[in-house]
C-alpha cells in the first residue's frame, strides 16, 4: 500500500447489548461499502452540476478480510479506507436533522443532499454529511425507498417496496420525508436550479409504522 496509512473499521455494537457476529460484521461493512460508492457517484454528478471549486468527495474505501487458517470464527471484515490526516470534523447535517447551513461549504453540503434527492425522484436522500476541509466527506447514511447498492454503477430504480435498507441509520420513507419537511432552500439551491421537492411524491410503504424521529443513527464502534 506504499506509504500511505489506512484506517481500518468494524462493527462492535448493533445497538444491541449482544456482541457482533463475524456474518453481522461483513454484512454492514459491505453496506457501508455500497453507502459509500454511492454517496461517491452522487458527489461527482454534483460536482459537474456545480462546475466549478471547491469540489467535495467521499473516501474510498474497500472491504478486506483478515482470514486465521484453521479458524474460521476467528475471520473478520474490515472496512479500510485512507486515514484522514485530522481528527476535527465537521457535521453539516445528522441523522434526523437537515442541514441549516449559513458559509459556502456547508450550504453546499445542503445543496448535495437536495440535489440526491431530486435525481432520485426523492426515493433516497443522503444524510448526516460530515467531514474535513478540503470537503473530503466520511461515513454516508441514506434513507432509503429502493435499494443503493447498485445505484453507483446504473442509477436506477426499482419499484419494489421499501423491503430493503441501506444499513444503519436508514429509516427509510419516512426519514425523506423528515428532510423535505426540514429543507429550506439556500442560493446554492436556487442558483444550480434544483426541483422542488414535495412530501406528497415520496412513496410510501403501506402499513409503515418506523417513526423518523425516534434519535439519531443505530450505535456502533469503529476502530
Amino acid at each position: 500500500m506504499g506509504a500511505t496509512v489506512f484506517a481500518a473499521k468494524r462493527y462492535y455494537s448493533l445497538g444491541s447489548q449482544r456482541p457482533v457476529t463475524r456474518v453481522e460484521n461483513y454484512e454492514q461493512v459491505k453496506l457501508e461499502l455500497g453507502r459509500v460508492a454511492s454517496a461517491g457517484e452522487y458527489t461527482r454528478m454534483f460536482n459537474e452540476l456545480v462546475g466549478s471549486n471547491p469540489h467535495m468527495q467521499y473516501a474510498k474505501a474497500t472491504v478486506y478480510k483478515v482470514v486465521e487458517p484453521h479458524l474460521e470464527e476467528a475471520t473478520q471484515a474490515w472496512l479500510v479506507d485512507a486515514l484522514l490526516p485530522t481528527t476535527t470534523i465537521r457535521k453539516f447535517s445528522s441523522n434526523v436533522t437537515a442541514g441549516a447551513n449559513k458559509d459556502d461549504l456547508g450550504m453546499l453540503c445542503d445543496a448535495l443532499a437536495h440535489f440526491v434527492c431530486a435525481t432520485s425522484a426523492q426515493h433516497v436522500v443522503l444524510v448526516d454529511i460530515q467531514g474535513i476541509s478540503p470537503l473530503i466527506l466520511i461515513d454516508p447514511i441514506f434513507h432509503t425507498y429502493v435499494e443503493i447498492h447498485a445505484l453507483h454503477t446504473t442509477l436506477s430504480y426499482s419499484v419494489s417496496r421499501h423491503d430493503a435498507t441501506a444499513g444503519l441509520g436508514d429509516h427509510g420513507p419516512d426519514g425523506i420525508i423528515q428532510f423535505i419537511e426540514q429543507h429550506v432552500c439556500n442560493r446554492v439551491c436556487k442558483g444550480l436550479k434544483l426541483p422542488l421537492l414535495d412530501v406528497d411524491d415520496v412513496p410510501t410503504k403501506p402499513g409503515k409504522t418506523d417513526n423518523a424521529t425516534d434519535g439519531e443513527p443505530d450505535e456502533e464502534e469503529e476502530l
